[in-house]
């Protein structure tokens, strides 16, 4: 019998089984751990103005996921989620923390003193919790297909994160890219984006539209110039022009942030998150809203984001910070159509 061969097999053996030893025993301990009861517990300031940002540690054990109730309507699974209050009262907040499916609650009751927060338009940056995005486009890719070519002298493309359009016409001829569906007559909203007009011959314009009619020319406008004016209005048979052309702080030829605010029955006009303008809303045509480029321009869009504002709530459901594209209409003249004088 050969002795170190014996010997060393048993080895082997001794080594495995320490090895599957320890393998179980790890997998026993893992499966020990999931299992485990979550225990919930969060730290936080006790009492707090109306609009003051307060900051909800997560000190939990043992959990995978979290479900945070804030008292007001308003829900979060953020791990530390911070929260605002815009009514005074005591708000009892509710932390469950999950492990598979067990769960263990925890709660706190937060004093909140001081006067409602009222939401006023002319402030642009108002309570965030009244905001919901609606539709972002960042243009770092085409996946909302916009209008990309070239066609009887009009040049569309998306190049590191800009839209860039070029109108060669030196008509009036005002022509109007891609097509969405856009928040509706009666929702409240703003409509944002960058733009910079970045090359012009003449006094044209650029800008957006929205509640537009499919298929008809039927419309609103907001127009930003190269001269760091703005105008604003509706087009029918003809351009209804609501206002002169308006100084309204456009750094020329910067890039510009321009909102348009919708709240109730007003139009409310920033131009780098400072308030211009107030004017009436009219009945809208249609719901599909789009950008705008007049002849012997370039322009650069760099950002649209929408928003729907509810200003009649306290705070309602969670907010959304994903991109929610709504469906867009059918292609008109391969995106592209002309606004004519």
């Amino acid at each position: 019998m050969n002795i170190f061969r014996k010997t060393t097999v048993m080895k082997t053996n001794y080594f495995l089984s320490v090895l599957l030893f320890l393998c179980m025993y790890l997998f026993l301990s893992c499966d020990k751990e999931e299992d485990k009861m979550p225990s919930a517990c969060f730290t936080a300031t006790k009492t707090a103005m109306v609009g003051d940002i307060i900051n909800f540690d997560n000190c939990s054990d043992d959990a995978t996921r979290y479900g945070w109730d804030f008292d007001d309507g308003i829900k979060s699974t953020d791990i530390s989620p911070t929260h605002q209050y815009e009514s005074s009262g005591n708000y009892s907040v509710t932390l469950t923390a999950y492990n598979k499916d067990k769960a263990n609650q925890f709660t706190m009751e937060i004093v909140i003193e001081g006067d409602a927060v009222s939401y006023d338009p002319k402030d642009y940056y108002g309570p965030s919790n009244y905001y919901k995005d609606f539709f972002i486009e960042d243009f770092n890719s085409n996946e909302n297909e916009w209008y990309e070519g070239s066609e009887d002298s009009v040049s569309a493309h998306i190049i590191n994160g800009f839209y860039t359009i070029t109108n060669s016409k030196k008509e009036y001829d005002q022509y109007f890219f891609s097509a969405y569906n856009g928040p509706g007559e009666n929702t409240n909203f703003d409509i944002e984006y960058d733009v910079k007009i970045t090359n012009y011959v003449d006094t044209y314009s650029a800008g957006v539209i929205w509640g537009k009619k499919v298929k008809e020319w039927e419309l609103y406008f907001h127009f930003i110039s190269p001269y760091g004016n703005f105008l604003t209005g509706e087009y029918l048979s003809g351009f209804d022009y609501w206002i002169e052309w308006t100084d309204g702080g456009l750094e020329s030829p910067a890039n510009n942030k321009i909102t348009v605010r919708k709240v109730n029955n007003y139009y409310y006009y920033f131009v780098n998150k400072k308030y211009i303008l107030k004017l009436p809303v009219k009945e809208f045509h249609g719901d599909i809203f789009g950008l705008t480029v007049g002849a012997t321009l370039s322009v650069e869009y760099d950002l649209i984001h929408i928003k729907t504002i509810n200003t009649d709530k306290k705070k309602s459901g969670e907010m959304s910070t994903k991109n929610n594209l709504q469906q867009k209409t059918e292609k008109l003249l391969n995106n592209i159509q002309t606004l004519s004088k």
